[in-house]
């Protein structure tokens, strides 16, 4: 799923920054979904989060073109990213917090948090219940 997301990374593919259809797909959607396509869908959302915070989630080769977003576009990303997944992530971690390879994915998501959003946007007790299932899960 990472070589999907970074190749389609830079197209016309919204869909990769479309961080409320990925909530909503982790969420309502996932129920009919069969576990190996919820943990692929999981590895998606991860993998379109890590690379629009700028991260590296593929091994570059010498021809390739660089598709790193700017640092204004990673900004814009964690904002929006945390704005949608902080609120949800509770209720995601409840939801598949016996399944260990979908909850490493959905902490990969929570690495990326832009925290000062949050706080901005009256979000801390949301993270607070996000931090408090994920150390009970």
């Amino acid at each position: 799923p990472e070589y999907t997301v970074d190749s389609l990374w830079g197209g016309d593919l919204a869909v990769l920054t479309n961080w409320e259809a990925m909530v909503a797909g982790l969420g309502a959607l996932g129920e009919d979904m069969t576990p190996q396509e919820q943990y692929l869908l999981a590895q998606v959302c991860r993998g379109a989060v890590q690379k629009g915070c700028g991260l590296e989630i593929c091994p570059k080769s010498a021809r390739e073109t660089d598709r790193t977003p700017s640092k204004d576009e990673i900004e814009t990303n964690r904002t929006a990213m945390t704005l949608c997944f902080a609120a949800a992530m509770p209720l995601l971690i409840e939801r598949y917090g016996a399944d260990g390879d979908i909850l490493e994915c959905l902490l990969d998501i929570c690495a990326q948090f832009h925290f000062e959003a949050a706080a901005q946007h009256e979000l801390a007790p949301a993270v607070v219940r996000l931090l408090k299932k994920a150390t009970s899960s």
